[in-house]
């Protein structure tokens, strides 16, 4: 039986800049249907086993309280920074207890014919996601599908800087419910516009023929696909420094995000990535400024304002949008943006531009009160 919850809710849930003592950080990745949703995201919440956060529905007026280590919470705080739509269904087994129905654009059936399934570390839990507690190291995956026993792909390269003109193995291997691993055989392997089939041991062989950043996944019939991974080639005469944007999504619409998110390749010393973000205003940007809740004046978009990132664990970086409001996340507002990262090690800077991979263009929509 559905259940309604009536009265006002303020609900802050945003990716923390950086993870404190009093907090939590596993890595949630959301598949959906034809796509990768979220990517592996590192959402940082409170880690006590007391405090509660309210969960707002994005599509109706159904909330719910739930543990701030619980599987339902981080799966919100992620989707409200991020700008992805979130919805559930709320049943009555003694209290209130939700059931994810909708993740970003994929929404499932009335008949439940797809739905959304969870894991935690490869296995698929015995509990709702409300009352699954997380812990700092988990690595969770919700994946939409037909089939709750669908293998889960996982893909690993045996390099992630390639000198142009050498060869590189992509790994996949298939997870179980639980979590027993077998090779990815026939999985397909796609990297730099080339798609090739894993052999009988999981693995595809790739040779690197052009420089740039590229993401490397794999996908197979009755499978979740992999997350993507990603590799810099460069010339045998200077190395190469690779970052990548992966939220928002490369011609997405997104829900007034709070954060734009991204990783790089591998870390090395004095790593750092700098990131412009631009509204665009006909041929010119509106760069958005250090503080990082206020844009310039329209100026030309081959003059950027660049805003120094942290890199976080595991490769990560975040560029979290603030507000003059004490307490209140600061929001996108609607409008069509561009973000560029770069990243520097030492005297070395990324210099290539790759669209999709470092700079990605995506449209900020309004979300309404329940959008």
């Amino acid at each position: 039986m559905k259940i309604r919850l009536t009265g006002a809710v303020l609900v802050a849930a945003v990716l923390p800049a950086a993870a404190s003592a009093a907090q939590i950080s596993p890595t949630v990745r959301v598949e959906g249907r034809t796509a990768n949703v979220l990517p592996t995201t590192p959402v940082a919440i409170e880690n006590s086993g007391t405090a509660t956060l309210i969960v707002r529905d994005t599509t109706d007026p159904d909330t719910i309280t739930v543990s701030t280590r619980s599987a339902t919470a981080h799966l919100a705080t992620a989707t409200s920074a991020l700008g992805l739509r979130l919805g559930f269904d709320l049943f009555d087994f003694g209290g209130p207890s939700s059931f994810v129905t909708q993740i970003g654009g994929d929404k499932a059936p009335t008949d439940f014919s797809a739905s959304w399934r969870l894991k935690v570390n490869r296995k698929a839990t015995s509990t709702g996601a409300d009352t699954t507690a997380l812990r700092a190291s988990d690595s969770v995956l919700w994946s939409y599908g037909a089939s709750f026993t669908s293998p889960e792909l996982d893909l690993r390269t045996t390099k992630r800087h390639v000198t142009r003109g050498s060869t590189f193995q992509a790994r996949v291997v298939a997870y179980d419910n639980d979590g027993v691993a077998t090779r990815g055989a026939r999985a397909t392997v796609r990297f730099a516009g080339t798609a090739k089939v894993a052999n009988a041991s999981g693995v595809a062989t790739f040779r690197a023929t052009r420089d740039g950043a590229f993401w490397v996944s794999a996908a197979r019939s009755g499978a979740v696909r992999s997350q993507q991974q990603l590799v810099c080639v460069h010339p045998a005469s200077a190395g190469n420094l690779c970052s990548a944007v992966t939220s928002p999504k490369p011609a997405s619409r997104v829900i007034e995000p709070g954060v734009i998110a991204g990783v790089v390749a591998t870390l090395a010393p004095n790593s750092r990535v700098k990131v412009a973000l631009a509204k665009l205003v006909g041929s010119d940007c509106r760069f958005l400024q250090a503080d990082r809740r206020t844009f310039s004046a329209a100026r030309p978009c081959g003059d950027p304002i660049s805003i120094p990132v942290a890199i976080r664990t595991p490769n990560s970086w975040l560029l979290r949008i603030t507000s003059m409001r004490a307490g209140v996340a600061g929001r996108l507002s609607p409008g069509r943006y561009r973000v560029w990262s770069r990243m520097a090690s030492g005297t070395r800077r990324e210099t290539r531009t790759t669209h999709g991979i470092n700079t990605v263009t995506f449209t900020v929509v309004s979300g309404g009160v329940y959008g």
